[in-house]
């Protein structure tokens, strides 16, 4: 009774307990070979993988930035422009959490609008006739992306101290 009760309160949790693979993993010479991992964790890591990767929960767990869901991949790619735009900073001066936050929105907010704007471009480019409709479409893609751009980075609508100050309220609401 006791160990299904128990079974039972932690069949719904949130995390996911690993046991220990094994004490191959203490040995810095280990390669990862899977046959040298314990059963029991191969098995747990099978069915957490599986539970991570069912498509039901790929679903639900969609990732957002800037309100709009985002692909695994624009999620990595994000990660990569946040270790790429702290690796450019001048440690002489200092900067905060929020102004880096500020600077790698902005950054994403560029790298977004200007793939949208060639994305507009490539699109239209094909059924162009002349100069001057080169001209219009150039513009007209120019809007767009201004507006993706300015939707998004949070530098063109406010100075970084109203955003921080609108942050701690809500955040104490």
């Amino acid at each position: 009774d006791r160990n299904n009760f128990l079974s039972k309160q932690f069949s719904d949790v949130e995390s996911f307990l690993m046991p220990k693979p094994g004490d191959c993993v203490d040995n810095s010479k280990f390669n990862g070979c899977r046959r040298e991992l314990r059963r029991e964790f191969m098995d747990e890591m099978e069915a957490l993988s599986k539970h991570l990767l069912h498509p039901n929960q790929l679903e639900q767990n969609l990732k957002k930035f800037s309100g709009k869901s985002i692909t695994a991949s624009r999620f990595c790619d994000y990660f990569e422009e946040c270790a790429n735009r702290l690796g450019d900073v001048n440690w002489e001066h200092s900067i905060n959490i929020f102004e880096a936050f500020l600077h790698i929105n902005c950054d994403t907010a560029t790298k977004d609008a200007l793939k949208i704007y060639d994305d507009e471009m490539n699109q239209k480019i094909k059924s162009i006739k002349d100069e001057e409709e080169l001209h219009r479409i150039d513009k007209d893609a120019r809007v767009i992306a201004n507006n993706e751009y300015k939707d998004k980075c949070a530098l063109t609508r406010k100075n970084a101290l109203e955003v921080y100050e609108e942050r701690m309220e809500n955040m104490n609401q």
